[in-house]
């Protein structure tokens, strides 16, 4: 694919945001690892059981936190790269659902016991969401797709032509295997063709693939497996 998403975009992405945590009343939406940090930093963090969070408050400057290992990635993540954000890392001594608090208390100011409207990844990991509820204290932690999904819904010209990139590649791969050979392959043989083709089309990663034949064509999430074809 030879579009992308400008590193500018990834700035008003987390400005849009803000603006909608600032109208629902939320002091800060936190995103974990997952499409959603993607879409508004670029960064496609590694799913670890230490953590990496977008720190997005409706005031102030939106901060990535992510552990020492991952500090390369992340600082060289588009957002970061763009200035649309700082990056603080941790240490494996440090507290980092702690710092992620003291990021989310730091722009609201004084009385530092106020109660405040957090919304969180949906997905976030209890090993994240449990300490991080500790620590914020009287938080009050809602969705993050409360406001996420009125941004995403909403798809930029830079993101139709992407999707309209990947839907042709898709449609080319499709008439290549279906004026192909296919009677006497498995299935695991042709998905792995339909893997393949989907590289060579320009798609960054295809690890989903239903090829299913015959009894197993019934089942709408088969695995692909050694039946003949």
């Amino acid at each position: 694919m030879t579009a992308g998403i400008p590193p500018a975009r990834y700035r008003e992405r987390i400005a849009e945001l803000q603006a909608l945590a600032a109208e629902s009343g939320l002091a800060a939406v936190l995103v974990g690892v997952g499409a959603d940090l993607r879409y508004l930093a670029g960064y496609a963090a590694m799913p670890l059981e230490r953590l990496t969070m977008l720190v997005v408050p409706a005031t102030g400057p939106s901060t990535l936190v992510a552990p020492r290992l991952e500090a390369a990635p992340a600082r060289g993540c588009p957002a970061a790269a763009a200035g649309a954000l700082d990056v603080v890392i941790w240490d494996e001594t440090d507290d980092p659902h702690a710092l992620v608090a003291r990021l989310v208390r730091r722009d609201v100011g004084p009385p530092s016991d106020l109660p405040l409207n957090v919304a969180v990844s949906d997905g976030l990991q209890a090993r994240h969401l449990l300490p991080l509820r500790e620590r914020l204290g009287a938080a009050r932690l809602g969705l993050a797709s409360s406001v996420l999904r009125q941004l995403r819904m909403r798809k930029d010209a830079d993101e139709i032509e992407l999707l309209g990139m990947a839907a042709r590649a898709a449609d080319r791969v499709v008439a290549a295997i279906a004026t192909g050979s296919l009677v006497g392959r498995t299935e695991a043989e042709v998905a792995r063709e339909v893997r393949e083709r989907l590289v060579d089309e320009g798609h960054e990663a295809a690890t989903f693939a239903i090829v299913a034949s015959g009894p197993n064509s019934a089942s709408p999430h088969h695995e692909p497996g050694g039946r003949v074809i």
